[in-house]
């Protein structure tokens, strides 16, 4: 039967394409390229194994392809020692955006994708290819049912059978795909449009909406769990539980509802669900049974007998993996699973109620090669207003390729010689200053300082390797200041999460100073104009799209009064928010849910806040004095934002890049797909 619609159309290109390529290599008797993509983050030790198994049996011709998503190890050097091509994301998308991104500089027919935590076992990828050579648009295999003993633990274990046996039960044709060991057509890839990064930030189901799509479009799935890779990733209790719920559970839920589209297969089945209900059934007749006595009690072990049986099939295959002991510990944590996925569900349901009309370019954004400086690299630029030290902070000697730019209304006292001024209008803003030192600097990255933050020794080497990395943005941390209480308190409320004890990494937010970013790219995206805008567009380019650097440290130099520390702190609070309403075009009743759980949100910082001092052992005697005051800054703030929420419009700040801009930007310089 001819094939007809999307599927047909990709199909009949790939053939033609096949046969007229000459950089191909045998498959039984069709002729197909193959590029291997692995997506990377901090990777360095499992990476070197993870491609020695993909060469071991790739047919000659192939090629690997490992994309780089921001590591802080030797990843990159590593990568570049074992793999035909290495990509650098300039900030952090996701494995989504690295495989898409990887998928754009492969040459090959079929794209395999493989995890950089997992091993490929023999026989695995010929068998791959051979399923496609049979007719497969996407193919994709499962785990070795036992983990390695070094990483081997209960919710590890458990996990990775549970995980083996799910694709045991789904085997054959399928809806769904699993991008940890998968392949797939490249026509059939990008008639989807490949993987969409806006649906994680990170690494969850990603895999799942494009097989979603695939199937969609007409195109075959195929599920063989005979194909097996050996999975690196070690797991806790609480990082299982919290990647069942917000990075499987409540994106898929999400997924589902957004695509309209439903199947009763894998950890969706109609067994699945009845388990589920009944594991509720069981624990509420158990904990009944001191009010009700002996009909509970039946009703519990006759409910656990059920719910045993159920699970007779999953729990036997346990027992002959990991024995008799194995097996209850799976029981275990296999009850507990049911007992939150549907939180996960229903949470799921309600992020989709709330968001489901909008679709923003979060992470879909390309970004252009980084173009130096005509007459420097670097640019940095003091920000000063009559609130600042009359004496600018001790900066950095004169060193070339860097020019230094002090903004303000008049010339501060101290200003180096080698320094350009540009004077600024009476009453100017922060960001409306930080757009003049934009109009005039000449490097390809641009750093902001505020006149009261005082750079440490080694910050400007910092900015600069952040700039011959090509980062999109880097922003440095905040050292801790026991000077004052009041002092202390605002270092706490307002720069804890980039403190100097915080590993490098990647980060969604970051203050408009001790922050350098491309300077094409802010122009691109219209300045600064409005607090907290900048990162939301910069959310374009990258899930977290600033490098955090905690060695690229300043200090705190000017004065803080009890004014800055709770109106000062509710105006940022409030502008950050109503620039995010008005981004994202939140609707009402999500508002209204922001501003109903921001008391939790508060108290959950305030936790990690004061957890974190004490493992990192900062709490000291000054933090616990401005404690209370840091509460009172931390309370202005939460206040801010839920005025900003609510009123974002009349009182909050305006954000002049609409997503109707954004769209039309993407259209015409950077959405190239």
């Amino acid at each position: 039967m001819e094939e007809t619609g999307v599927a047909g159309e990709a199909r009949s290109s790939l053939i033609r394409r096949i046969e007229t390529t000459s950089d191909l290599f045998d498959v039984g008797d069709e002729r197909i390229s193959v590029s291997f993509i692995v997506p990377a983050f901090n990777a360095e030790d499992s990476l070197p194994e993870t491609i020695a198994s993909i060469r071991a049996e790739a047919p000659s011709g192939s090629e690997v392809i490992v994309v780089d998503d921001g590591s802080t190890d030797g990843t990159v050097e590593t990568a570049r020692t074992l793999a035909d091509q290495v990509l650098v994301r300039p900030c952090q998308g996701g494995a989504a955006r690295a495989r898409n991104d990887g998928s754009q500089v492969a040459r090959g027919e079929v794209l395999v994708f493989v995890d950089s935590d997992v091993i490929v076992s023999p026989g695995a990828i010929p068998g791959l290819l051979a399923r496609i050579e049979e007719g497969a648009d996407a193919v994709f295999g499962a785990y070795e049912p036992m983990v390695d003993a070094d990483i081997r633990n209960g919710p590890t274990t458990y996990k990775n059978l549970l995980h083996h046996y799910t694709h045991l039960q789904g085997a054959g044709e399928a809806s769904t795909f699993w991008s940890g060991f998968g392949g797939v057509r490249r026509d059939a890839f990008a008639a989807v449009g490949g993987f969409d990064p806006a649906v994680t930030t990170a690494a969850d189901i990603e895999d799942i909406h494009l097989g979603y799509r695939l199937k969609k479009a007409g195109f075959r799935i195929v599920l063989d769990p005979s194909l097996r890779v050996r999975h690196r990733k070690r797991y806790t209790v609480g990082g299982l539980i919290a990647s069942d719920i917000f990075h499987r559970a409540i994106p898929w839920t999400r997924a589902m509802l957004e695509l309209g589209f439903f199947r009763n297969d894998l950890n969706l089945s109609s067994g699945s669900i009845a388990a589920s209900l009944l594991t509720y059934l069981v624990v509420a007749a158990a904990a009944s049974t001191v009010l009700v006595g002996w009909p509970a009690a039946v009703v519990a072990v006759l409910g656990g007998g059920t719910w045993w049986a159920l699970n007779a099939g999953f729990l036997g295959y346990v027992r002959r993996h990991w024995g008799a002991k194995g097996m209850m510990v799976a029981a275990a944590f296999h009850a507990l699973y049911y007992l939150y996925s549907p939180l996960g569900a229903a949470l799921g349901v309600v992020a989709y109620l709330l968001r489901h009309d909008h679709r923003p370019f979060l992470n879909r954004l390309e970004l252009e090669p980084s173009q130096p400086g005509d007459d420097a690299e670097v640019t940095v630029a003091v920000i000063w207003t009559p609130d600042d030290p009359a004496t600018l902070p001790d900066l950095f000697e004169e060193r070339p390729g860097v020019e230094l730019l002090v903004v303000g209304e008049r010339r501060p006292e101290g200003m180096p010689r080698w320094a350009r001024y540009l004077p600024a209008s009476p009453g100017a803003t922060r960001n409306e200053l930080r757009d003049l030192a934009l109009a005039e600097a000449r490097g390809g990255m641009l750093a902001l300082l505020d006149a009261q933050h005082a750079p440490r020794d080694g910050w400007l080497d910092r900015v600069v390797a952040a700039a011959r990395r090509a980062d999109l943005a880097v922003g440095g941390s905040f050292g801790h200041d026991r000077s004052g209480m009041l002092r202390r308190a605002y270092q706490v409320a307002r720069f804890w999460q980039w403190r100097p004890e915080r590993r490098p990494g990647w980060v969604v937010e970051h203050p408009g100073t001790n922050l350098a970013v491309r300077t094409a790219v802010i122009r691109a995206l219209g300045g600064f104009r409005e607090e907290g805008a900048l990162m939301l567009r910069l959310a374009g380019f990258g899930a977290r799209p600033v490098r955090f650097d905690p060695e690229m440290e300043v200090r705190l130099t000017g004065s803080v009064g009890l004014r800055q520390l709770t109106r000062g702190l509710a105006g940022i609070g409030r502008l950050r928010a109503a620039a995010s309403v008005r981004y994202y075009d939140v609707s009402r009743s999500a508002r209204a849910a922001a501003v109903a759980i921001s008391p939790a949100w508060a108290f959950a910082g305030l936790y990690y806040l004061i957890r974190s001092a004490v493992r990192e052992r900062t709490a000291d005697l000054s933090f616990w004095a401005a404690l209370p005051l840091a509460v009172l800054g931390a309370a202005a703030y939460w206040l801010g934002r839920n005025v900003g929420t609510i009123w974002a419009g009349d009182r909050g700040g305006v954000v002049p890049w609409t997503e109707a801009d954004i769209a039309r930007l993407a259209a015409e310089r950077l959405d190239r797909r």
